[in-house]
């Protein structure tokens, strides 16, 4: 298997890490079901993005790419190419997931109006919601108990 990632893909500069460099504080997060796909599809050659990593203390915390990670970790890989990103990028990328919440969130409100599909809409999305954080809570939960 060749390298699934391209580093002409990558905004930042990039560099390639051993593996166990890298950590993925939102491991268990992860739908099995992507992480699967994104693997079958390294194996058949497809190119990604770098995982795009923040330096703290010696390691590289993952700030994007935590599915593609998890699937080229899974193909037993001993280096990873990553995209190393300045602090200033890790906030505008939380910014922009920030904003698309609240747009979700406000469309789920809205649709509270349009009856009973409407409500089932907006359940959904706040059911989305709930369980997202449960698995980030989980998930950063077992990081720091080992």
């Amino acid at each position: 298997m060749s390298d699934p990632f391209d580093s002409d893909r990558a905004a930042f500069p990039t560099r390639v890490l051993p593996v166990g460099r890298v950590v993925d504080l939102l491991r268990v997060t992860h739908d099995p079901k992507r992480v699967d796909a994104y693997r079958d599809a390294m194996r058949r050659g497809e190119r990604f993005p770098p995982i795009s990593v923040i330096p703290i203390a010696g390691r590289f915390v993952i700030a994007d790419g935590h599915r593609r990670f998890q699937a080229c970790r899974g193909l037993g890989v001993g280096e990873i190419l990553v995209e190393v990103w300045p602090l200033h990028a890790l906030v505008a990328d939380l910014w922009r997931q920030h904003l698309r919440f609240m747009r979700r969130g406000s469309e789920a409100v809205r649709s509270l109006a349009r009856g009973r599909a409407g409500r089932q809409e907006a359940w959904r999305f706040f059911r989305h919601l709930i369980d997202h954080w449960i698995r980030i809570a989980r998930s950063l939960w077992r990081t720091v108990r080992g």
